[in-house]
């Protein structure tokens, strides 16, 4: 690893604590994060852990955006960690999906990889000028998805032991 990237590494890990700790005090007052509601529980402790997750992302993501400090590499980096972790997590619900031959898998599948595409978009426009409209296509998506969609499979999941 070359020094400039370790350099560049140390740096990001400053202003992310940075913008951790400024978030940290202004999420209590902020309308605009999003915040985990008991309504989007799946009612299984490993998923719902997972939705709770990408939730803070998302508002880690808006926070940096917000930020008059931020950078679009900075962005950029935030806008991978939310793709990989959701990555992570489709794939753990798809996994039952498959062991369980969910009938609505194929479907489910396939919003999943659009959400990743649409996310893996956003890195081309990356501005804080489409920062809300990226946080707001986040948050409903997010919410949409679990309630319309996510919900659907509790029954059938926990049907087959998954708690």
């Amino acid at each position: 690893m070359s020094t400039e990237d370790n350099n560049w590494q140390e740096s990001f890990s400053v202003r992310m604590q940075n913008i951790d700790n400024q978030s940290k005090k202004k999420r209590r007052m902020s309308v605009e994060d999003m915040e985990w509601l008991d309504l989007y529980s799946v009612d299984i402790e490993s998923i719902d852990d997972q939705h709770k997750e990408i939730v803070s992302l998302i508002n880690v993501l808006h926070d940096a955006m917000r930020s008059q400090t931020v950078d679009n590499r900075l962005l950029t980096d935030l806008v991978d960690q939310l793709s990989n972790y959701t990555q992570y997590h489709f794939a753990y619900e798809e996994m039952f999906f498959l062991k369980y031959k969910y009938a609505g898998g194929e479907t489910h599948k396939k919003l999943h990889r659009d959400f990743i595409h649409k996310i893996n978009s956003f890195k081309k426009d990356l501005s804080v000028e489409l920062s809300y409209e990226i946080s707001s296509f986040l948050k409903t998506w997010l919410v949409d998805h679990i309630i319309g969609t996510d919900k659907k499979y509790v029954k059938f999941l926990k049907a087959h032991g998954v708690t």
